[in-house]
């Protein structure tokens, strides 16, 4: 099945990340045990506990397929919020019928009190989540499973004539709208961030080790094992032809030179490289073999007087980089930083389980990005898929140091 692009762009469009901590969860296992004890209490039931995690943490023994889940709040036609199931998938007013009169319950009296214990729960959770309930489940979209989502799953245990487990899942935004009012921690004002320092600025001083290269020659091992000193080994390599310039450990192109020497050293004198030999190494090009001067027909081998190089005034000619950027192609290391806290070893050796220390980022200021220990960027973090991404949203204007 073939997709557009505009479907594909949104496939992969980052999203917020939403993952509720022990605190939140416990937060709203108690907002919904109230609700859930008064509907019990109106059917003579007993609450036997609630239970609520993420999504992506649900225990053993949820029902996990989609068929098994009723939606049962929310518009028609639009996704639900929520969802709900029986203990091994059992539809709820089957489940509630055993829970009331037992499993040998049957007749429409038994059947009628169930659908009403049903919709009884449904109308009380659905005032305490601030959501309409629909007239018909077969009215509602399914309701999301997306693991970046929010979405908590909550385990409620009942106790009547027999015990009764449901399985309660609700939506990001129906669990946000009930948390989001948790006291938040209270201390001094965040200090301002500093300005993104240019790439270009905190590379300045990093010291690169380039090797100049001639193009490899291909030899094969029983010639290479003859050779003796004063063999002349051919390269594929033109006296006029530039050598190549890539950084130290890397098979990449960084720029092209003209070999010659100052002061009696070896020099190179840069040239830019076309774009079209950025990607290409030797390993990469056609190379003729080659023989030794070995044998019957001896090759003549000439000394070379290398020209003595002198630098051009600045301006006259073009920079390396007017053409392809030679730093493309020299990899590094970005880190991203979501924030940091300053701790004692005590507080850190007496940290307990779930125990929660605050940052100094408030939870809708960006991220840092590092290079060399320095912020180049920042931006805010969001979710691909069930990863981590970062949108950035500040970078240095020019780039350019």
């Amino acid at each position: 099945m073939s997709m557009s692009a505009t479907e594909a762009t949104n496939a992969a469009a980052p999203q917020a990340l939403r993952w509720w901590s022990a605190s939140a969860l416990t937060a709203l296992s108690q907002r919904l045990d109230g609700c859930v004890r008064e509907w019990a209490a109106r059917w003579e039931l007993r609450v036997e506990g609630t239970d609520v995690m993420n999504a992506s943490e649900a225990s053993t023994g949820m029902p996990e397929a989609p068929a098994a889940w009723s939606a049962w709040l929310g518009q028609p036609g639009s996704p639900s919020p929520c969802a709900w199931t029986g203990d091994m998938g059992e539809p709820m007013s089957r489940a509630l019928c055993r829970a009331l009169f037992g499993r040998s319950a049957e007749g429409t009296i038994a059947a009628e009190m169930s659908v009403h214990a049903r919709e009884d729960l449904a109308d009380s959770l659905s005032r305490r989540l601030g959501h309409a309930a629909a007239s018909t489940a077969a009215e509602l979209a399914p309701a999301s499973r997306a693991l970046w989502s929010g979405a908590a799953i909550v385990r409620l245990r009942l106790q009547g004539t027999e015990t009764l487990t449901l399985w309660l899942r609700i939506d990001g935004d129906s669990v946000a709208t009930l948390v989001r009012d948790l006291p938040r921690p209270t201390g001094a004002p965040f200090p301002a961030l500093n300005a993104p320092v240019p790439v270009l600025a905190v590379l300045a001083h990093r010291t690169l080790t380039l090797r100049v290269e001639l193009a490899p020659v291909v030899i094969d091992l029983g010639t290479l094992q003859s050779l003796r000193i004063g063999d002349v080994v051919p390269l594929p390599h033109r006296l006029d032809q530039p050598l190549e310039v890539r950084a130290q450990d890397e098979t990449r192109l960084a720029c092209l030179g003209y070999l010659g020497s100052r002061d009696g050293h070896r020099a190179i004198e840069l040239i830019p490289s076309p774009a079209d030999l950025q990607t290409a190494s030797w390993a990469d090009r056609p190379m003729n073999d080659s023989t030794s001067s070995r044998g019957d027909a001896p090759l003549a081998a000439h000394s070379i007087a290398l020209n003595e190089l002198h630098d051009i005034p600045t301006g006259t000619r073009p920079a390396i980089t007017d053409v392809v950027n030679p730093l493309h192609n020299i990899r590094t290391r970005l880190q991203v930083c979501v924030g940091h806290v300053e701790l004692t070893v005590g507080q850190l050796m007496s940290a307990k389980e779930h125990q929660v220390f605050v940052l100094n980022r408030l939870v809708d200021q960006p991220v840092d990005i590092l290079l060399e220990g320095k912020v180049v960027a920042r931006g805010q973090l969001v979710a691909v898929d069930d990863q981590f991404a970062v949108r950035l949203s500040e970078i240095p204007t020019p780039l350019k140091a």
